[in-house]
């Protein structure tokens, strides 16, 4: 792999305006580069891409990632050749790909429940991990991967009332939220990486 001062330096002036995939042998590695590049950016003050870390096997953090690339929140990522060729929701499905949900929001619990299991969640009695929901009279619990603790949903009919976050063991719930964002928890939706940059030039570094 190469260093960031080389890439910030010499590699990334001569095409910025363009997309970027850096491919990296590990996920570590990939990491420490985004992490380092962005500390020399603001040191020697040289104008830095935005990237993001694309994940081998995270879902979440994968869709989380590719959402921003769609969005044009971000320039590029940073991954593995194994990362790139794992499949992801396609460009396509544009907001589909996540769900939002906002406090006084009409959202029938029906349908809410259907979106999490093709989200890849699983039902539970009670929750404890990524990846699981639970319901109980007007209160939707789930843990999505956006965030450390799980989000606690009070329904009035088909509307949000309120949403918290919560402790496991303890089950006392935080502060009100204003948002909050749940992703896939499985990968492979038909999409790859390549359909992110069709229609303009690829800057790919190994």
């Amino acid at each position: 792999s190469f260093h960031p001062y080389i890439f910030l330096r010499f590699v990334y002036p001569e095409a910025s305006e363009t997309r970027w995939v850096l491919f990296f042998s590990n996920e570590l590695e990939a990491r420490d580069f985004i992490r380092e590049m962005e500390v020399l950016a603001g040191l020697l003050k040289l104008k830095c891409p935005r990237l993001s870390f694309l994940p081998d096997e995270e879902a979440a953090a994968r869709e989380l990632a590719l959402h921003d690339l769609a969005q044009g929140k971000i320039d590029g990522m940073a991954t593995t050749p194994f990362g790139a060729s794992q499949e992801c929701a396609p460009p396509s499905l544009g907001p589909r790909r996540l769900l939002e949900i906002r406090p006084d929001m009409v959202l029938p619990r029906q349908e809410m429940l259907g979106r999490l299991l093709s989200f890849g969640f699983k039902r539970v009695d009670a929750v404890e991990s990524v990846g699981e929901f639970a319901v109980r009279g007007q209160v939707l619990d789930c843990f999505a991967a956006t965030q450390d603790l799980p989000f606690r949903f009070l329904f009035n009919g088909d509307a949000v009332e309120s949403i918290r976050s919560f402790e496991i063991q303890t089950q006392r719930t935080n502060e009100h939220l204003s948002l909050a964002v749940i992703l896939p928890v499985v990968s492979g939706s038909g999409g790859m990486l390549t359909q992110y940059f069709s229609g303009g030039r690829i800057n790919a570094v190994f």
